[in-house]
């Protein structure tokens, strides 16, 4: 869950990775904001890097 007031950023740097359903692949980022989920699956040698932010 994003916390309300925070924005989180996802990059996937290696592989492949589903996030909520969609497949991102290397090179490929998402953001969310306010207070949503997220689910991570499906990967394929993922690697991936969140950042939390203000």
């Amino acid at each position: 869950m994003v916390a309300e007031g925070r924005r989180v950023y996802l990059h996937v740097g290696r592989g492949s990775v589903e996030i909520n359903g969609q497949r991102l692949a290397a090179g490929d980022a998402a953001k969310f904001s306010g207070e949503q989920r997220f689910r991570l699956s499906g990967g394929h040698n993922g690697r991936v890097l969140l950042f939390d932010l203000p």
